[in-house]
């Protein structure tokens, strides 16, 4: 007798509380769809900005390789071979650059397509480390062989090479301490980008 009066009064309790998981789960899984968009929308915010890097890093790189050389030969009256040499090195940096970030693009994110864009964006990440093995000793080869074909060549007044010398290294320390800051943020998008989609692929 007492045991069936309490199950009738446990039934009504039981599933109140049924009821109450139920609103709980659902309200969990919405808010876990909502993460899941949020996640995604940042994810394609940054990838698209990786592409926009991409095609703007192109456009700069073109003006220099037609730019530099051009002021190195009128202007500095270096010689033809460094001239050319110039112009090399920004196309190697714009076929390097446009090789490691093919394939990138924020549209791909269903996922399928997310892990082979991670696998894209960590690639990119560790080829645009290696580039700086190449870059930096070449740079400071160029700026080298600049500073002395300038010298050697007596165009320049002494104010005037002194100028040119102060330049250089303003050059140098503005380029050095911009380069620094582009990279460590690209290399950081990256991550991001990495970190992210290892949190959708792996939910």
């Amino acid at each position: 007798m007492n045991n069936d009066f309490e199950n009738r009064f446990d039934d009504p309790q039981l599933e109140d509380m049924r009821q109450q998981m139920a609103m709980l789960k659902q309200k969990l899984e919405q808010q876990e769809i909502v993460n899941d968009q949020l996640i995604r929308e940042s994810l394609q915010s940054k990838l698209r900005s990786v592409r926009i890097q991409k095609w703007g890093k192109m456009f700069f790189i073109f003006l220099a390789m037609l730019y530099v050389p051009a002021m190195l030969y009128w202007l500095l009256h270096t010689e033809m071979w460094f001239c050319l040499l110039s112009m090399a090195f920004f196309a190697i940096a714009a076929i390097y650059d446009f090789y490691y970030m093919n394939g990138i693009s924020e549209k791909s994110i269903s996922r399928n397509q997310l892990l082979e864009t991670g696998r894209l964006v960590a690639r990119m990440k560790q080829m645009n480390a290696r580039w700086l093995w190449f870059s930096i000793p070449f740079l400071i080869f160029w700026l080298a062989t600049l500073i002395m074909q300038v010298i050697n060549s007596g165009d320049l007044s002494s104010g005037n090479l002194q100028g040119f010398l102060y330049g250089c290294a303003s050059g140098l320390i503005i380029g050095g301490t911009l380069g620094t800051i582009i990279y460590f943020r690209q290399q950081r998008r990256a991550q991001e980008i990495i970190d992210q989609i290892e949190n959708i692929t792996s939910a």
